[in-house]
């Protein structure tokens, strides 16, 4: 009988060359850790995909929004479903427009903007005794166009 044949990692001894060719094979699978970094990776892609870009916040980017819609996802909460609006504005950066507060939902509710259409929204702010934010909501205002992305862009 030839002499065995050991494996250089974990001294496991073999008939043939073979066995060992098999045997070293256990050897490169994945340990846990890299399994779970591996998932990790891919739930941090996914999220990315899933992301937002910035939200239109009229205390700091002003109180009139102009855009093209890009693309309009639905998000679901436990009380309700929402639109978010995807839109390329005047300055060519993208900024996501919430179906909130009330008023605006529901203006966006009533006008239905679909995907490249131009709205302009303006917040009125608080009516005199009033709680809640007013907004005006045009849907493709004449006069105003906004550039579709270039192919691959976003």
């Amino acid at each position: 009988m030839s002499e065995a044949i050991k494996c250089p990692l974990c001294n496991a001894r073999f008939a043939t060359v073979a066995d060992l060719t098999t045997h070293l094979l256990t050897h490169q699978k994945p340990t846990v850790p890299e399994v779970i970094e591996e998932a990790f990776k891919r739930e941090a892609q996914e999220r990315k995909e899933r992301s937002f870009p910035p939200a239109w916040d009229w205390t700091k980017d002003g109180d009139t929004f102009i855009g093209r819609i890009q693309a309009i996802r639905e998000i679901s909460f436990p009380d309700r479903v929402s639109n978010v609006y995807e839109c390329r504005m005047l300055n060519g950066n993208v900024r996501t427009l919430w179906g909130s507060p009330k008023v605006l939902k529901r203006l966006l509710e009533e006008k239905k903007p679909k995907v490249g259409d131009i709205i302009a929204i303006k917040n009125l702010g608080k009516p005199k005794g009033k709680r809640y934010y007013d907004f005006l909501l045009v849907v493709n205002p004449e006069g105003v166009n906004i550039p579709e992305p270039e192919a691959g862009k976003k």
